[in-house]
């Protein structure tokens, strides 16, 4: 029984298109958390926002959509990152971006609730 070395293949190096979109999606991953706390100190400086801190009653935050969202995000970001075909990359980072700013846009629906008192 003799031994052959198998030649070794070289990937090909990824394409234009495929660092963009790679690119893109780190991009929008590391401007979630920014938009996050301007987007909370948007809330926090408006009049309900501030009685929200100061007196109490403030309206539930839906926490459950906001970790779904937030976890199909990352998922999106996955498949754009190369998990999934090339065919297929740019939709999930329009997903991803999509779904980033539906969860940066759910931060102000406590603040958008009428509080009586």
């Amino acid at each position: 029984m003799t031994w052959k070395p198998q030649p070794l293949t070289v990937a090909a190096p990824p394409s234009d298109a495929a660092v963009r979109i790679r690119v893109r999606a780190v991009i929008g991953a590391v401007l979630f958390v920014p938009a996050l706390i301007v987007m909370l100190i948007m809330v926090l400086a408006t009049e309900t926002g501030s009685r929200c801190v100061m007196k109490g009653g403030c309206a539930p935050f839906p926490g459950a959509l906001f970790l779904t969202l937030c976890g199909a995000a990352v998922v999106a970001m996955v498949l754009a990152l190369g998990a999934a075909p090339m065919r297929m990359r740019k939709g999930a980072l329009t997903w991803q971006l999509l779904l980033e700013a539906v969860a940066v846009c759910l931060v102000l629906v406590p603040s958008l609730s009428v509080q009586g008192g």
